[in-house]
């Protein structure tokens, strides 16, 4: 990259690229809601017919651009793997550059093997999603915020800081058990 620095920011590339993704799928998932109704599946192209050219189209182009647009959305983990652990044991290699190209594609394909492999991704989904979410997305950073400025904060805006972060932890907690019961009651009804 020419300018590296233009890849972060409010309207750097990735947020350029990722605002992109987040509008294509959103609409896929709207419309295929829209024609499907309740009976729509995890994902959309279950429903579509398998007797159809078009619809066989769809599902390839969808599967490719998902396969292209995963190394976006999977740079920042690569990038800390190679930066702060791998890349100083390789920087004396004549072929560093190699090396980290191979690492990239091979988590990329490791990772999307190991979604094809398993059985009810939808389901795995679900509990990753209700064990992790509710704890990294919500309650965490609550903690962290009260942590950082509890010494900088005084008064009312300390009151409100503690309330609030209170009441996001009593939510994200709220969510991992509803999530995860919910979750495991699927995966047991689905395999039992």
């Amino acid at each position: 990259m020419k300018h590296p620095q233009a890849f972060g920011g409010t309207f750097g590339v990735l947020n350029q690229g990722m605002g992109a993704i987040v509008v294509l799928y959103g609409c896929v998932g709207l419309l295929g809601y829209l024609s499907y109704g309740s009976t729509t599946e995890g994902t959309v192209t279950l429903n579509l017919p398998k007797d159809e050219i078009v619809a066989q189209i769809v599902k390839v182009s969808l599967a490719s651009s998902i396969f292209i647009s995963y190394t976006i959305q999977y740079y920042v983990a690569i990038d800390i793997a190679w930066n702060h652990y791998l890349g100083p044991k390789f920087e004396k290699h004549p072929r560093v550059g190699l090396i980290e190209y191979t690492l990239r594609t091979f988590l990329v394909v490791l990772t999307c093997a190991l979604a094809a492999a398993v059985p009810a991704l939808d389901l795995f989904i679900s509990l990753f999603g209700a064990l992790c979410l509710s704890a990294v997305g919500i309650a965490i950073p609550a903690a962290i915020e009260c942590g950082t400025f509890w010494y900088q904060t005084r008064g009312w805006r300390l009151c409100w800081m503690i309330t609030k972060n209170v009441a996001l932890v009593l939510f994200g907690l709220c969510g991992l058990i509803v999530g995860t019961y919910t979750s495991l009651r699927d995966i047991i009804a689905r395999f039992l």
